[in-house]
């Protein structure tokens, strides 16, 4: 998104949102750096994405959104199937292809059309023999421990793409030379 277009979504709020939302700011600086604010989080979107998802916002809340909202939004209006996927459409996934095709001699079909948040979530659990082990009695405990970590693992991911690219390089850039420049302790 150029900052042409920054300036343009930004008179589209104000438009839309007439008291809730301001801009131009009352001095020249401060209209600047919400430009450059706004722009540095959604330039590494094409405007008519943000256009999109600004306005899917706009129909869904009454204030405006923030370009961190916007960045969500995106996010959700480019989801796959696979990433839209719920634990539990997973969890049935994985046992009925488990008794469909057995682990044994099915293992690589089971890996092949289970989705690979399914299958991480399945090898954390204990595994697909593990599962395709379990009796009645313990399966209920297998998916409630299941259900946690997909969703941790579906929610970690969620975080990673919070970010647009641009910051979250920036923010891996910054944390891998914190790391390479750690004081060492003598002696240790």
């Amino acid at each position: 998104m150029t900052k042409e277009e920054t300036l343009k979504l930004l008179n589209f709020l104000d438009s839309f949102y007439n008291q809730k939302f301001q801009y131009p700011k009352e001095t020249k600086a401060k209209s600047k750096f919400m430009a450059v604010t706004w722009h540095d989080y959604l330039k590494d979107y094409p405007y008519k994405i943000v256009s999109a998802a600004t306005k899917s916002l706009v129909a869904k809340k009454e204030w405006p959104p923030t370009p961190a909202e916007i960045v969500k939004e995106i996010r959700e209006l480019q989801k796959t199937e696979e990433e839209k996927e719920t634990w539990e459409e997973a969890w049935n996934q994985t046992l009925e292809l488990i008794r469909r095709h057995g682990v044994q001699y099915g293992y690589k079909r089971i890996v092949s059309e289970l989705s690979e948040r399914a299958l991480k979530a399945a090898k954390t659990l204990g595994g697909l023999s593990y599962i395709g082990g379990l009796t009645d009695a313990k399966l209920s405990y297998a998916q409630t421990r299941y259900k946690e970590i997909y969703n941790s693992l579906k929610d970690r991911e969620e975080e990673k793409s919070a970010l647009p690219p641009s910051q979250r390089e920036e923010i891996n850039k910054l944390a891998k030379s914190l790391n390479n420049s750690t004081p060492k302790i003598e002696g240790s």
